[in-house]
């Protein structure tokens, strides 16, 4: 049988004629595809032998990652102390947790399918069998060359074909143990990171309350030391205080006043992101918990709708789930935070445009002057104060659009699980 470069140089040739014999080249063009469909199953049968001849060493390797799956880098979080290794570590997990479950699910979708297999390759393998006994009887008078090579081209497509499938039927048992391992291992590290991940959201919660807390407790003292009653009186009447405080100019007393606003606004972020990420976690365990039931109904959904007691407990258990989530009130939430950011903005930009316009007084100054040394020291706190408030409106944007997010899947689970009664 002639290789490939042969039979495109013929085709090359009879093409080239005038008129050109169609019918021939037709043949041609024919046993040119029959050698290319030749060389792509030779490669995947060297593929899959590579793969049958690594399963021993996977399997002692999914084994062993078993056993240590707990000296993950990822589940190692003893030594995170800062916000930024706390915040990137809980971003890592997460990704890798939703990577793991995607995994997991392809893995039991290859599961079934190597199940039936067992059952549809057999018939396959004898569908096979006969083809290739057709073409050898079909063409085994034949002397003429070109429909010789399509007759054996097309026998040897059938029997590499069948080979393949033999090495699959062959390997079904090894297949299904190196999935079945990794299911295993994937599993395990999914109930591992639940606690690690709720572990890094509550560091990572006191770390953002601790620095917010100082602030806050900032914005008391400060209020303390320059006098005045934090009532935001800007006229500078019924406010004795310290000796700073009874002469303090309006503008500062309205900083002041602001500054406690803003301070107990922050006060109410803090506990509105904790808030959201504990839902956001409520969340998550349901659709988690009702993901894996409704996997393992659909698994049985034919010997649960034969069960007729049981299937009509079933049934009557899905109907009860609530058609709709609470909590519909988030992307208004988010729309305000949104609007919140952009006024919190709008203050920071007038604080940039007045120090831009006024020096900065030297620390001689400050010293000489106690209402300028005031001024200075709360017009500089309430920037910072809008700073961080801005910082935290946007984390807890991004909490709610998660919690948004696992609400709208578990909504879905939720409408899926109804539909399987």
């Amino acid at each position: 049988m002639p290789d490939s470069r042969y039979v495109d140089a013929e085709i090359s040739r009879l093409s080239a004629d005038d008129p050109p014999d169609t019918d021939l080249i037709g043949k041609y063009q024919a046993l040119s595809q029959q050698l290319k469909t030749i060389q792509t199953l030779t490669d995947e049968q060297a593929q899959l032998k590579a793969e049958i001849r690594q399963y021993p060493q996977r399997q002692e390797a999914l084994n062993t990652q078993i056993q240590q799956v707990r000296s993950l880098d990822l589940f190692n979080i003893a030594s995170l102390r800062g916000y930024d290794d706390l915040s990137r570590r809980l971003a890592g997990l997460r990704a890798a947790v939703s990577d793991w479950r995607a995994t997991v699910k392809t893995n039991a979708d290859n599961l079934k399918q190597l199940e039936a297999s067992r059952l549809t390759l057999p018939k396959e393998i004898a569908a096979l069998n006969s083809q290739i006994d057709d073409v050898v009887l079909s063409n085994n008078g034949d002397k003429n060359a070109l429909p010789q090579w399509l007759a054996l081209a097309n026998r040897q497509h059938l029997m590499l074909e069948k080979g393949l499938l033999i090495l699959k039927q062959q390997s079904l048992d090894a297949r299904e143990a190196v999935l079945k391992l990794e299911q295993q291992l994937l599993s395990t590290r999914i109930q591992l990171a639940s606690p690690i991940r709720i572990t890094l959201q509550n560091r990572l919660a006191q770390v953002e309350q601790d620095s917010a807390r100082a602030l806050i407790e900032q914005a008391t003292e400060l209020e303390s030391l320059y006098g005045g009653d934090g009532s935001g009186d800007a006229s500078g009447e019924g406010s004795e205080g310290t000796e700073t405080g009874s002469d303090m100019d309006a503008d500062t007393r309205k900083d002041i006043a602001s500054s406690q606003k803003l301070a107990k606004e922050l006060e109410h972020v803090l506990v509105d992101i904790e808030k959201t990420r504990r839902k956001s976690q409520q969340f998550e365990m349901e659709r988690q918990l009702l993901s894996d039931e409704q996997r393992l109904i659909k698994d049985n959904l034919a010997w649960l709708r034969q069960s007729t007691a049981f299937g009509a407990s079933l049934r009557a258990q899905l109907q009860r789930l609530p058609q709709r989530i609470g909590d519909t009130n988030v992307p208004d939430a988010i729309a305000q935070s949104h609007i919140r950011i952009y006024e919190i903005s709008q203050m920071r930009t007038r604080i940039a445009t007045e120090q831009a316009t006024s020096p900065v007084p030297t620390e001689a100054a400050l010293a000489a002057d106690p209402q300028l040394n005031a001024r200075y020291h709360v017009h500089t706190f309430r920037g910072q104060l809008l700073v961080r408030l801005g910082e935290e409106y946007d984390k807890l944007i991004v909490e709610l659009g998660r919690l948004q997010v696992v609400k709208t899947v578990s909504g879905g689970n939720r409408q899926r699980a109804r539909f399987l009664a």
